[in-house]
Formats: structure tokens, sequence, C-alpha cells
């Protein structure tokens, strides 16, 4: 680093007495970004952006997901403010192709271990159409 910025101290001076005072304070105003960029060796990390909480609780639906439905709400609740700690992601899907069903409800908790978002709970809630049991989400069954 001590090399690079000498090296280019000498060969600005080396420029600079071909230079009138107007055109060495030109010259200075162009180049002093350049100087300031050479002294910046701290090391950049990637990491690559996480999963929005939403994405790993769609992945986990499995067989039981219908992606035909015609309505389908997820519902996502951050705890912890600028630094989550916890996650509570709802999937619920409506109008099912089921003659019993009328809505599923999955009800998933995440949360952040070792820098991971990992799924602490699944909860699985039906809705029943008329005449064929509850009209509230339950995990009791549909008749």
């Amino acid at each position: 680093m001590f090399n690079y910025v000498l090296l280019l101290f000498i060969g600005f001076m080396y420029f600079m007495r071909f230079l009138t005072i107007s055109l060495f304070n030109k010259a200075l105003f162009l180049l002093l970004p350049f100087s300031m960029m050479a002294c910046d060796d701290s090391p950049k990390a990637f990491s690559p952006a996480p999963l929005p909480h939403y994405r790993i609780a769609l992945s986990e639906m499995g067989k039981d997901f219908q992606q035909e439905v015609s309505n389908m709400l997820i519902q996502q609740v951050v705890s912890g403010g600028e630094n989550p700690t916890t996650v509570t992601v709802t999937i619920e899907q409506s109008d099912l192709l089921d003659d019993a069903v009328q809505a599923e409800r999955s009800i998933f908790k995440l949360a952040l271990r070792d820098g991971k978002w990992v799924i602490d709970s699944r909860i699985n809630q039906l809705r029943c159409y008329p005449e064929r049991g509850h009209q509230s989400f339950s995990t009791a069954p549909c008749r």
C-alpha cells in the first residue's frame, strides 16, 4: 500500500512541474478522489441475500400445497425490531378443490439459529364448508 501511494506521489510531483498554478489546482482537484480510493484496503465481504421468510415456509408446504387455488393469503409477522429473532408466517389457501375443506391455513414459527432461519413448528388448520364441519379454523378434520 505504501509503495503505491509513494509512486502516485512521485508521478504527481513529476507531472506538477509542467503545470501553471491554475492548472495545478485543477489537476489536484481531479486527482484527489483517485488518491483517496487507493487508500481503501478494507476487505469487502460478500454474502448472498437470505431467502425471505415466507419463501422458506412455502418450500415446506410440500404435496399439500395447491398452486391452483383461487385465493391465497400470506402474512408475515417479524419480532425483534431491527434484528429479528422470530418470525411467524401464515399461509392461507381458500376455495380449494375439495368437497369438505373450504380453506386450509398453515402457521409456521421460524427462529434465527446460528445465522440461519429454521422452522420451529408448523400447525395445519382447516375450515370446513357449511354442513361439513366447523366454520372456523381448527385442527379437527372436516366430515
